[in-house]
């Protein structure tokens, strides 16, 4: 199946939350690397250059309940309100809203419908619109 947001509203709520667990994983197991190549490739920079590439790459953070379960929901039910009050936009890539959603973007359903709108996001079987596809707003 297309990883777009029919697949994403076809899942249950638990195979949402493994995505996006996965996806952070992924995403850190990333910066950590991209930022230890760095200093492998340009030692004189600083030692630290790293730690510092590490600490200043976006966050994305959750709070956990009692149990120590982590509560996803401030990114699961952003995408799934967005691809549920706007079937038009089904075709963008779930994978391509996350960087979106960092903690220091955090956009809202309704922000990535503007976004889409503003042709901000390629779709599977479209074409990009006019934005680069790079996390900028």
């Amino acid at each position: 199946m297309t990883p777009n947001g029919k697949q994403w509203l076809a899942w249950q709520n638990s195979n949402r939350e493994d995505f996006v667990t996965a996806y952070f994983g992924g995403y850190w197991f990333g910066v950590k690397d991209a930022c230890s190549v760095s200093d492998d490739l340009e030692p004189t920079i600083s030692p630290r250059h790293a730690a510092y590439c590490r600490a200043t790459a976006p966050r994305y953070s959750f709070k956990s309940d009692s149990a120590g379960n982590p509560d996803l929901s401030k990114y699961t039910n952003v995408l799934t309100k967005f691809y549920t009050e706007h079937p038009e936009y089904q075709s963008i890539p779930y994978v391509l809203l996350m960087p979106y959603l960092t903690d220091q973007q955090h956009k809202t359903a309704d922000d990535l419908y503007n976004m889409a709108k503003a042709g901000k996001f390629p779709t599977i079987g479209g074409s990009m619109g006019m934005g680069s596809g790079v996390p900028s707003e």
